[in-house]
């Protein structure tokens, strides 16, 4: 009769089977093919992240700056002192000491803050901001603004 004692353990060494060596390298060797996957995927998707992130950004900049190159001021205007007036003339020197020649006509509104002024308030040295319409020597005073 063989005699064991309740609390000792048994020496025997597990040994896989063959049939369990195959199951688990065919587990460790989808986790390693799963593992490669998952870094080319991570890879691969920051790198196009990353070109779309600057693409989006250079098309974004260059939309902006033609949206803007396009858009027409509709507030031409010129600011500086009155140099001269003759008749219908106003020569305005800008603080760049550009001179600009614009044409007052019976539909130039000339303000300064609320008081509404005629064209007699138009005297040399007087500060002003001239919004005008036309271009080159056919510019026409739309509203004058006396500072």
């Amino acid at each position: 009769m063989d005699v064991t004692p309740i609390n000792s353990k048994s020496k025997k060494s597990k040994t896989l089977t063959p049939k369990q060596k195959k199951v688990l390298k065919v587990v460790l060797l989808a986790l390693l093919i799963l593992a490669v996957l998952a870094g080319i995927y991570a890879y691969a998707y920051n790198k196009g992240y990353k070109s779309g992130e600057e693409a989006g950004k250079k098309t974004t900049s260059s939309m902006a700056k033609d949206l803007l190159n396009n858009v027409q001021n509709p507030f031409k205007t010129v600011s500086g002192q009155i140099e001269k007036t003759e008749g219908e003339m106003v020569t305005v020197t800008t603080s760049k000491g550009e001179t600009k020649t614009v044409k007052i006509t019976d539909q130039t509104k000339i303000t300064k803050k609320t008081e509404t002024l005629n064209k007699d308030a138009l005297t040399k040295g007087t500060k002003v901001t001239v919004f005008t319409q036309g271009e080159d020597n056919n510019v026409i005073a739309t509203r004058i603004v006396v500072r």
